[in-house]
This record gives structure tokens, C-alpha cells and sequence, in this order.
């Protein structure tokens, strides 16, 4: 099955390009009533559906990174400078997004699309002191997905952050975080600009003032 993962700097646009992409070619979005029909509790209640997904999702993708890698993932966070809370939900979100690539290809269905999916990882880290691990990031058990990046004008981030107030400030000051948030728009249009190997289909789509282009993550290895 084509797994398709959508990713770009924080503030680019993300959310209005996901909705066109699941529009264009009827995709199905990994979200949780999808992972909820993929481990079959669709049907129980809300809570126990919630309690069930976060253990399955958490348990399978720290299985899935082994105890070397979840090593180094904990190292770094525990050095990024962000706050206790954001750390925890960081490295949750992390070991999820290996889960999800699991689930993803296993299933039969077509044009999954994963909304900041493991490719995403260097984004995540933006705002922190260090990268992501290259042994966590590099890390495709599943295979490749193909890649939409999504960049913004820098003043348009700019914007967006002050009146957004992101939640990815954190400590940092917001002069800080817009010049981090700048240097990952920068990484996402050298990320799209270095490799030729677009999908053509997958670029007509209307994105308004997105830069928007897609690659084979296979690429990148």
C-alpha cells in the first residue's frame, strides 16, 4: 500500500494541505478511528478506546526501536531544554509514529496519508539544543514512504507564530524560536529542492501559498 507522509516546519501550512491531499486522491487519514479499526475496538467505549490505543501504540513502537535507540531518543530529549511535560509527550510521540508506520504497512488500503509521520522527526527537534538521533530517524523497518514537505515565506511564519502563540515557545524567547522555526524552513526547501524525484499527480494539488512538492524518503537514506 502507498503510504504517502506529510511533513514541514511548524506554522508552514500543514493543516490546509492535509485536507487537499485526502480530497484529491480519497485518501484514508492514519488517525485514531483509523487505528482503532486496525486493532479492532472500534466499537468499545470512548475511553477504554483511548486508554487501549495509547498503550498499543506506545508499547509496539518502543518495541519497534529496541532498546538501543529508545536509549538514545530519551538521551536527547532529556537534553533538548524543554520543559518536563513537553519531553514526555515528545518521546510518545515518537515511539507512535514507528507504530503507525507498522499499521500503515500492514494494511491492504490505499493512499494512506500520515500526518507528521516519522520523517517528520527533524521538525519535532526544532526547538531543541540537539538533532534527533540519525539512529532513530533513520530508522525504516517498513520500507519508504513518499513525502509531501511543505515550506512557508518566513514572514508568513513569522506571523503565524506571534499570533498563534505556539505551544512550541516553550522557555525560549519568541525571537528564539522564529529563528529556529526559520532554519527548519530553510531544511524544508533545500529538502525539496535538492531532489528531482517529484510525483507530478501529487503536485497539482492546490495548496494556496504553500510550497508544496513530494519525494520517494528512499531518497534520503
Amino acid at each position: 500500500m502507498p503510504l504517502i507522509e506529510l511533513t514541514g516546519p511548524p506554522c508552514s501550512g500543514k493543516s490546509t494541505a492535509l485536507p487537499a491531499l485526502l480530497s484529491q486522491f480519497k485518501g484514508v487519514h492514519l488517525d485514531d478511528a483509523w487505528v482503532d479499526k486496525q486493532i479492532g475496538i472500534s466499537r468499545w467505549p470512548v475511553l477504554i478506546r483511548f486508554v487501549v490505543r495509547e498503550v498499543f501504540l506506545n508499547l509496539r513502537g518502543s518495541t519497534l526501536l529496541g532498546i538501543g535507540r529508545m536509549r538514545l531518543l530519551i538521551l536527547a530529549v532529556s537534553q533538548s531544554g524543554w520543559r518536563l511535560q513537553r519531553q514526555i509527550n515528545v518521546i510518545r510521540n515518537v515511539v507512535t509514529k514507528f507504530a503507525l508506520h507498522e499499521l500503515a504497512y500492514k494494511s491492504s488500503e490505499k493512499n494512506l496519508i500520515l500526518d507528521e509521520g516519522v520523517f517528520h522527526l527533524p521538525f519535532v527537534f526544532a526547538t531543541s539544543r540537539v538533532h534527533c538521533p540519525k539512529e532513530v530517524f533513520a530508522f525504516f523497518p517498513f520500507g519508504y514512504p513518499r513525502v509531501v514537505c511543505i515550506y512557508s515565506e518566513h514572514k508568513t511564519l513569522e506571523e503565524r507564530l506571534l499570533s498563534r502563540g505556539h505551544s512550541m515557545l516553550g522557555s525560549n524567547s519568541t525571537e528564539e524560536t522564529l529563528c529556529r522555526f526559520v532554519e527548519a524552513n530553510i531544511a524544508a526547501q533545500v529538502f525539496q529542492q535538492s531532489f528531482l524525484a517529484s510525483i507530478p499527480e501529487i503536485s497539482k494539488v492546490n495548496l494556496s501559498s504553500q510550497r508544496f512538492n513530494t519525494h520517494n524518503a528512499s531518497e534520503f537514506k
